[in-house]
């Protein structure tokens, strides 16, 4: 977990940016949350017409999710979308490492190292080629030598870190911390952008409500129906109970091309993000939370070093909400007044919804319910939903 406060976070809500980090088999496919979702048919078909990512259109990527997937819902299953022997099945985690790790585990030219710490990517000066892996392992330093290539696969913030420790990044970024230049790309570390997660619109219900709770899930009936079958409520996921997504009339596209994502459930987020007590005492005792998400953000920030040494974390610069234009502010608006819209439906009246209307730490000077205070309470409660791509 990085902990270090993001150097351009604003946020009066939260005592350090906390940024997950899945230093383990499997990467952070090990602790993420497990929401299984493709992502829309035109982002894919946009990488490899667009950008030019030959083999990354839909059709290209759609039987790998097929192979990917157990489906065991007979309306799904076995059908042109969905497959039935794969390895992602049962409401189970099933990380990179479990789902071809695992099974190949014992090949002779397989060496699993862990407990490691890469220092940098050996790189002749001279032919600008990769020679190697540095790392330390157990207070020992290694090098292990390359025979065809070296796959850099350290997740979007320290991927970029591993790169500039290695002498690869922005030149005046690398003699200032003292790291010999091998080469310079302005671009290393640059263009990072994530999915930012709002501390979600409290809505109050007229009683407790949830798909989860502890007499639903610790019993014997459901433990054993689970071990033995895969199902119960242990297979649902805890905390986001229904998604949806929504085209905001921001949207440019055309299609059916959604801009906004929506989670529900209910629960607390006093640790997991780092809430400060001060806020936590004012505002949060959540009972229903929607938690609108912009699905493809304009701003975009940066990854630096902190130091040359690889155990420095690095600096984290998301620079959410700073695009020109304030595209992204305007959209996330929009997602909030549909959340409210939302909960004036029939379903959610049965339960007695309501928008829990104190105003917000930091907010209070803001006309209430306005374009200006909804801004004000995006930019104070934002936060990291781990979805960081693009800095290398």
């Amino acid at each position: 977990m990085y902990q270090a406060p993001s150097i351009s976070r604003t946020s009066i809500s939260f005592s350090v940016g906390l940024w997950p980090r899945g230093k383990m088999l499997g990467g952070s496919s090990s602790i993420n949350y497990m929401l299984y979702i493709r992502g829309n048919k035109k982002d894919y078909d946009d990488w490899r017409d667009v950008y030019g990512c030959d083999g990354w259109g839909y059709d290209d990527v759609l039987p790998y999710f097929i192979k990917s997937e157990d489906n065991q819902n007979p309306y799904l299953a076995g059908t042109k979308y969905h497959g039935k022997s794969g390895t992602i099945r049962r409401g189970s985690r099933c990380s990179t490492s479990k789902a071809f790790l695992r099974p190949v585990r014992d090949r002779p030219n397989l060496h699993i190292s862990m407990n490691s710490q890469v220092i940098k990517i050996m790189i002749d000066p001279d032919t600008k080629t990769v020679t190697g892996v540095q790392f330390e392992k157990n207070g020992r330093m290694y090098f292990g030598e390359e025979t065809k290539e070296v796959v850099i696969s350290a997740g979007a913030v320290a991927s970029p870190q591993i790169l500039m420790l290695s002498g690869v990044g922005p030149k005046d970024h690398l003699e200032e911390k003292g790291i010999p230049l091998i080469l310079d790309k302005l671009k290393v570390g640059e263009n990072l952008h994530d999915h930012v997660g709002l501390i979600g619109m409290i809505f109050l219900i007229d009683k407790p409500y949830s798909q989860i709770s502890a007499s639903r899930i610790m019993n014997l009936p459901v433990l054993l129906n689970y071990t033995l079958f895969g199902r119960s409520a242990m297979s649902t996921l805890g905390g986001v109970e229904g998604v949806a997504f929504v085209k905001s009339k921001l949207g440019t596209d055309t299609g059916d091309y959604p801009d906004i994502q929506m989670h529900f459930g209910s629960g607390s987020i006093r640790y997991a993000h780092g809430t400060t007590d001060d806020v936590w005492n004012k505002y949060y005792k959540p009972i229903l939370d929607h938690l609108p998400v912009l699905l493809r953000p304009k701003s975009r920030g940066n990854i630096r070093l902190a130091s040359n040494d690889p155990y420095d974390k690095p600096l984290i610069n998301p620079n959410y909400f700073s695009d020109d234009g304030d595209y992204d502010i305007k959209v996330t608006v929009k997602s909030v007044k549909f959340s409210l819209a939302l909960s004036k439906m029939e379903a959610f009246q049965k339960m007695g919804s309501r928008l829990y209307d104190m105003p917000y730490p930091g907010c209070e000077d803001k006309p209430l319910w306005t374009d200006e205070y909804w801004a004000c309470w995006i930019k104070s409660s934002s936060f990291t939903l781990a979805h960081t791509v693009g800095t290398c």
